[in-house]
This record gives structure tokens, C-alpha cells and sequence, in this order.
């Protein structure tokens, strides 16, 4: 009361941060992301829905829509060079940014992880075919959305 803090947004800034957290840390440990985390992801989306102030309901489902639809492309595409559950964490991400707000997620995530992936190959500690968790990377630039739009009243 009067201290400036909405609780709803501390609440749901501090779930969706240790959700994202987790399915990054469990990407990161098992190169796997199991389908729980990401329908948690969802469903933690869609609860963020009923709060005023939030995504419009068709904006979290093209969000969805894209990030699922995008990488589904890529996945497909790459033939195994990213795993379905990436598929699964981008639509999930979609769901909790929206749309345009997905775009911005995923490609700060393909960002970060192609300057780890640049300084792996660069340092020699990788090479071309050894295998790379992306789902920290694509966690962090959902996350980092996530917070910017909260933080500054952008969605």
C-alpha cells in the first residue's frame, strides 16, 4: 500500500524467473527439456492473461503461434541441429511475451547463444559438430524481455 511495489508483478516476476531459470538449468545439464517445464511455461502464460494490465489474449496465442511455428521451421530445417523441446520453450515463450514481443525474446536468445557458440569455436573448447544447449540462451533473452516489458510498462 503506497510503497510502489505491485505484488501481482513481484509475484509474477519472481515464478516466471525461476521457471525459466529451471528449464534453463535442466537444458544446460541434460541437453533436454522435458515437456512438464514447458507446458508449465504455457500455462504460467496463460494465468498472466486474467491480471489487468497484461497481454491481449490474441497477442499471447500469436505469440505462441510464431515462436512455436518459427522454430518448428528451424528444427525442421536443421535436420537435428535443434531439439524439439527448443520448439516447445520458443511457443512457450510466445505465449508469455507475445506478439511482437516473442521476436524480441528469441532473437536476443539466438544472440547470446551464437556469441557463446562464436567464442567456444574461436577459444578452441568446441568444434562444428560437438552438440550446444540452447534453451539457456533462448531462457535469457525471454527472460530479459520479460523483465524490460514488466519493468518499463511495455506489455
Amino acid at each position: 500500500m503506497g510503497n510502489g511495489i505491485d505484488f501481482r508483478l513481484s509475484l509474477s516476476f519472481v515464478v516466471t524467473t525461476l521457471l525459466l531459470a529451471r528449464i534453463a538449468w535442466i537444458d544446460w545439464r541434460t541437453r533436454r527439456i522435458p515437456d512438464e517445464w514447458t507446458l508449465a511455461l504455457v500455462i504460467w502464460a496463460g494465468m498472466q492473461l486474467i491480471w489487468p494490465g497484461r497481454l491481449r489474449p490474441s497477442a499471447a496465442v500469436i505469440g505462441l503461434m510464431v515462436g512455436g511455428g518459427g522454430f518448428f521451421l528451424l528444427a525442421w530445417i536443421s535436420r537435428g541441429g535443434l531439439g524439439w523441446g527448443d520448439v516447445k520453450l520458443a511457443a512457450g515463450l510466445g505465449a508469455l511475451l507475445g506478439f511482437p514481443g516473442v521476436l524480441y525474446g528469441l532473437s536476443f536468445g539466438m544472440i547470446f547463444a551464437g556469441l557463446v557458440a562464436g567464442g567456444l569455436l574461436f577459444t578452441g573448447r568446441a568444434g562444428r559438430k560437438d552438440s550446444f544447449a540452447y534453451g539457456p540462451y533462448l531462457a535469457l533473452g525471454g527472460w530479459l524481455v520479460y523483465w524490460i516489458s514488466r519493468s518499463f510498462g511495455l506489455g
